[in-house]
């Protein structure tokens, strides 16, 4: 099965449901805060709602998941604690951007690290620089 979701349109749908939970949060604590009593109807809207952008989330993230093809089950564990923390697919914590300047999503940037710390790591294959013979053949001064 073939997705294609264009990223831009991820990103704002997501940045959507943050921004709505954001404000009922605030919403909660300015009503609390003034000790005013939470309407039972508002209690329940607000409570409909955040249950909804949890549905429509999780589908996103399997629709966000969908576009990679093969996701190890470590990338979806790490993935899922990240969202869990408040995050979003879309970014990532290392502040990682394309080319373009664009920040990278989650998955694209954990396997651009992986990727980074392969090539940097001791076990990679290394070949000095330089004469080695000169090395072997000058005295040591000390």
């Amino acid at each position: 099965m073939s997705v294609e979701v264009p990223l831009r349109l991820l990103e704002d749908i997501l940045s959507l449901f943050e921004y709505l939970d954001k404000r009922n949060k605030h919403e909660e604590r300015y009503f609390r805060n003034l000790g005013y009593a939470h309407l039972f109807r508002h209690d329940f809207a607000i409570w409909e709602l955040r249950l909804e952008i949890k549905r429509l989330q999780e589908q996103m993230m399997e629709t966000y998941l969908l576009t990679f093809g093969y996701v190890a089950d470590y990338e979806r564990l790490e993935l899922l604690k990240w969202i869990e923390d408040g995050n979003c697919v879309c970014s990532n914590p290392w502040y990682y951007c394309d080319e373009k300047g664009v920040a990278m999503d989650y998955i694209t940037a954990t396997r651009f690290l992986e990727a980074q710390l392969a090539e940097t790591s001791p076990l990679h294959d290394y070949t000095p620089v330089g004469n080695q013979d000169w090395e072997e053949e000058q005295e040591l001064p000390f």
